[in-house]
């Protein structure tokens, strides 16, 4: 890894580079958040309906 500010090469675990001083935030193993909905899902969840009705055909 290096320093983005300075270019120095530093240990991947590094939070602050001994050369210019610049802080680094932590890498901890991220965990990705919940994925957000699309909208066509939510746009059903608005009108209640479900995957099962959108693929029924309607009877007339």
């Amino acid at each position: 890894m290096e320093c983005y500010n300075c270019g120095y090469k530093l240990p991947s675990d590094a939070e602050r580079c001994p050369r210019c001083g610049q802080r680094f935030k932590p890498r901890a193993s991220v965990q990705p958040g919940p994925t957000k909905p699309s909208l066509l899902d939510r746009l059903k969840g608005k009108l209640g309906k479900t995957d099962d009705e959108d693929a029924k055909p309607d009877a007339q």
